[in-house]
């Protein structure tokens, strides 16, 4: 007897359920706040900007993985700044350029100088192939 209550229970459950689609409705007593369908426009204003040129010295360098990022820089800002030294230059800003979203990490390793040195001890080395004024 107990079995075939709870069936028809069941079914007219299923029945009630299926004429609201196909879940059953959840109502909730939580208050709810209404939520505004309006848009606020937004001004954007675009204006002309200009930068002094930049001076700056910067090593093209490749970390296979992530950790290797911080020994990559390390070695490459080690790098510039012996180079940076032996010309008696003055360092001002330190930057990199990511080239990619993920591994390997393509990077410029970069150093703004105050001036780019008159004469390169080696050119022939490729990684000072590119000190350019910007």
């Amino acid at each position: 007897m107990k079995k075939i209550i709870f069936g028809i229970a069941l079914i007219c459950l299923i029945m009630i359920c299926a004429s609201f689609g196909t879940e059953a409705p959840i109502y909730s007593t939580v208050k709810t706040k209404k939520i505004a369908t309006d848009t606020i426009p937004v001004k954007i204003e675009l204006e002309q900007t200009s930068f002094m040129n930049m001076n700056i010295l910067f090593i093209t360098d490749t970390a296979i993985t992530t950790p290797g990022i911080q020994i990559v820089l390390g070695k490459g800002y080690g790098e510039i700044m012996q180079f940076v030294q032996l010309h008696k230059l003055q360092p001002l800003k330190f930057m990199a350029k990511y080239h990619s979203y993920q591994p390997p990490w393509i990077m410029d390793i970069a150093v703004e100088v105050n001036e780019l040195p008159v004469k390169f001890l080696d050119v022939s080395d490729h990684r000072y192939r590119q000190v350019v004024k910007c």
